[in-house]
Formats: C-alpha cells, structure tokens, sequence
C-alpha cells in the first residue's frame, strides 16, 4: 500500500495544497479529501479516470474545495467525448447547505454519506469510517 500526500497545508496555504491523501494498493486508487490545489497535484501522475473513490472526511473547504473543480472538469471532458464514469463519493451529509452544494449539478458523482462505522470495499481495500471530534461531522 502507497501513501502519497497530495497536500498537507492548512485552510490559508501560501504555497501548495491543502489537506489531500491519495491511498494506492494493487491499481485502485482512493483519494482521501481534496482541498484546494490537490487536483492539480493528483493529475501530475494520474487522469481522472484513475479515482477509483473519494472520501471526504468532513465538509471544511479545506478539505473538499478540489471537488467543485473536479466537478467542472469531468463536465468539460466529456463535453469533448471522454467517456468519465461517475465517480464514488463518500461524505458526512452536514452541514447540509454544503452537502448539497457538494452533490447538487449533474452526474459526476455517485454519493454515499458516511456515518460512524459505515465500512465499504473499494477495489482490494476496505474502508472504516469513525466520527472524531470536530466542530462538523
């Protein structure tokens, strides 16, 4: 298993990306967060149709702000004839305005909200969610 750190930097970075974790294991890749910057960090070594799932986990735009922007570019990619399959999307569903700004506007996504112990497999990995202490879920 690869741990490859796509950005580490808090909510005000000068340089680089916020919070963004790409877990390689035997061809599946699982992206954990993408806050901004990361995206471009990940397409350096990847395509977007080598994201096997997201998580996010919790809804701080330092955290997820990278989604919107992979939103808008598997939309101008398929608009170019790119065959982009929806991608697994595993987040808290509150606070609920942002959850909806996450999932609202096409099909780019296919969405899962996590809960406190929620498990699922991913290709050859399996993931176990658990609620820490944040001032979101």
């Amino acid at each position: 298993m690869k741990l490859t750190v796509l950005g580490c930097h808090g909510p005000f970075a000068r340089r680089g990306a916020c919070s963004s974790y790409l877990v390689s294991h035997e061809g599946t890749n699982i992206l954990l967060d993408m806050g901004n910057g990361s995206l471009a960090n990940f397409l350096e070594a990847h395509s977007i149709s080598g994201i096997d799932a997201i998580f996010l986990s919790h809804l701080h735009y330092d955290h997820m702000s990278d989604i919107q922007i992979l939103k808008y570019a598997i939309g101008q990619s398929r608009m170019r004839g790119f065959d982009i399959p929806q991608i697994p999307l595993y987040l808290p569903g509150s606070p609920q305005e942002v959850f909806q700004t996450v999932t609202a506007g096409g099909d780019c996504f296919s969405v899962t909200v996590i809960h406190d112990f929620s498990e699922t497999v991913v290709g050859n990995m399996k993931v176990v969610c658990s609620q820490m202490t944040h001032p979101v879920e």
